[in-house]
């Protein structure tokens, strides 16, 4: 596993350790699992935003091969 060292500061790094120690984790297992836990949710609205670009695209295409629609000359 990599290092990472970060310049925190002193009132976040209270934050983090007292909600570490709600759960009885150390501070470092608390950040890695809520990082794993953002990039997880990232990653799952990045995909919802695709989908919906997809859907968006296909919506527009159909409104511009809608045979009803009279073709604009």
């Amino acid at each position: 596993m990599a290092d990472l060292h970060l310049d925190v500061p002193d009132a976040l790094l209270d934050e983090l350790k007292q909600r570490a120690e709600q759960r009885e984790w150390s501070l470092e297992e608390y950040v890695l699992k809520t990082l794993k836990y953002h990039l997880k949710k990232v990653k799952s609205v990045e995909a919802d935003m695709e989908e919906s670009r997809q859907t968006n695209l296909m919506a527009q295409n159909m409104i511009v091969m809608d045979p009803d629609q009279p073709s604009e000359q």
